[in-house]
């Protein structure tokens, strides 16, 4: 690498004791939720302005004067470290220099591109440390900004701190500077008294605490961004503020029971009124999708995407929608109901790893390649109540069970294939009450909200609306305490926060 134009006014003879100045005034600043947008060099084309999963990383030569100095990278870079607890409780630690390897021109000779669930996105070769491509920090306010984003739901709820160090040199001598950033794994729970979240200690008031609107359904986007139902108004929360999404929907609507989201950033909303949509960057007010055969003036209780595919339930039918979105969200709907008339609910519907998953009354059902399993077999039987809650981590299908349940029968089922039978703890102990939701985090850890919920591994022995098992790192099944009423939906979402 090479170094230019380091003194505005000295003789080359007398540059290495000329310029003395203010070697060291190198600054590194984070702007939490900026994203990289408009394409370019290894730049997702498709990102939003803001989002969540992003931030960008500024660095600023603020030397100054007659004698101030240029800046660039050593060799031994621009350096990105963290530890963040991963599948089964084990930690996985990630250390090495920033290097984009496309926009570097594939110069890259230790750096790296990803980091863990960490995506770097350098256009402007802030970190590239060798070849034609290396960046000066000019003095008087050079400055140059790189990214970093969030590709995957990857750890457990909690807090990760990461730690960015820039090496850099002035040509006489060499410096570093650090900034502290964090990946921030939260759990958002909705429910009669708004949304609130947990970070691994304790509940926060969250992002919304919305009395007397009762939140029904949640979902996040690619980027991070969470959606939330409340009353009959949709909200959109991106990391620093919450909004209204669109306009108010049709007055025919009165219930608001599952969302999804599509590949064009179009969020389908189930009503007592059929489908709606509009998309979450350029929201307008809500349609319901044109097409065939499409579920509109009657009660929609599940909706999910996947592929090019919009499913959705009314109580005893199921749709299959191949999904155009040239003009709009155009759906061309198959009813694909299997057998006679079955029973279906809201947040009973899943679609992923290229399967749909339907619960109904006392079971579930998986359709693939235009054929439905057989109904799963629950081992002992379902003698009551509906399944309510579905998730799937690792070919692994966890249920919720919910109204009406006995205390002497388990509400969450671990299902692999077809059979199913209660999920317990590390002490051979179920969980019993009303299960409305279930989630995962990256780390495979699975939570539930509901009312009522108890277990025997609770101590002292209470009843509360949320509950998470860690796995099989060997805790016992453990609440969530927090006076925040019954709760109807959850999702575990990453951040990057400073």
């Amino acid at each position: 690498m090479y170094m230019k134009n380091f003194c505005a006014v000295v003789c080359v003879t007398l540059f290495l004791f000329a310029c003395s100045g203010t070697p060291n005034n190198v600054t590194m600043s984070v702007n939490q939720g900026q994203c990289l947008t408009g394409g370019g060099d290894n730049a997702p084309i498709t990102n939003p302005t803001t989002a969540p999963y992003c931030m960008s990383v500024t660095l600023q030569n603020n030397n100054s004067g007659m004698n101030a100095n240029n800046v660039q990278v050593t060799s031994v870079g621009l350096t990105l470290s963290y530890t963040a607890t991963a599948t089964n409780g084990a930690q996985q630690s990630f250390s090495n220099n920033i290097c984009d390897v496309q926009a570097s021109g594939n110069v890259c000779p230790s750096g790296s591109t990803i980091f863990g669930n960490i995506t770097v996105y350098d256009p402007n070769n802030c970190a590239t440390q060798q070849g034609s491509k290396v960046t000066t920090l000019m003095a008087g306010g050079g400055a140059c900004t790189f990214y970093l984003q969030v590709t995957a739901e990857s750890y457990a709820v909690g807090q990760y701190p990461i730690g960015l160090t820039y090496n850099y040199t002035n040509a006489n001598q060499n410096y570093s500077i650090s900034q502290t950033i964090y990946q921030d794994v939260n759990l958002y729970a909705g429910g009669e008294s708004g949304v609130f979240t947990y970070n691994g200690e304790s509940w926060d008031v969250g992002i919304a605490n919305i009395t007397g609107n009762n939140v029904t359904a949640m979902i996040n986007d690619m980027y991070g961004n969470l959606y939330f139902s409340s009353g009959t108004s949709i909200y959109m929360y991106n990391g620093n503020a919450t909004s209204i999404l669109g306009a108010a929907l049709p007055q025919a609507v009165n219930t608001i029971n599952s969302l999804a989201i599509d590949t064009s950033s179009n969020l389908l909303v189930a009503t007592n009124n059929g489908l709606y949509y509009t998309n979450v960057y350029s929201p307008q007010s809500w349609i319901q999708p044109a097409g065939t055969n499409v579920p509109t003036n009657a009660t929609v209780l599940g909706v999910a995407y996947q592929s090019g595919i919009v499913y959705a339930t009314e109580s005893t039918t199921v749709f299959s929608c191949a999904e155009s979105t040239v003009l709009g969200v155009s759906l061309t709907c198959t009813n694909i109901t299997n057998g006679g008339p079955t029973q279906f609910y809201a947040n009973s519907i899943l679609a992923e790893s290229g399967q749909l998953f339907t619960g109904t009354t006392t079971s579930a059902s998986t359709y693939a390649n235009s054929t439905w399993s057989s109904p799963y077999v629950f081992t002992p039987v379902l003698t009551s109540g509906y399944v309510s809650g579905l998730e799937l981590y690792n070919s692994v299908l966890y249920l919720g069970v919910s109204a009406s349940i006995p205390t002497t029968e388990s509400t969450l089922y671990s299902c692999i294939g077809v059979a199913c039978g209660p999920f317990v703890s590390t002490s051979g102990k179920t969980v019993y009450g009303n299960i409305n939701g279930i989630t995962t985090d990256g780390a495979g850890y699975v939570y539930a909200v509901g009312q009522g919920i108890n277990s025997p591994d609770f101590s002292p022995t209470n009843v509360a609306s949320i509950f998470l098992n860690v796995g099989t790192s060997g805790a016992l099944w453990q609440s969530i305490s927090g006076n925040i009423g019954n709760l109807n939906t959850v999702n575990a979402v990453s951040m990057l926060t400073h």
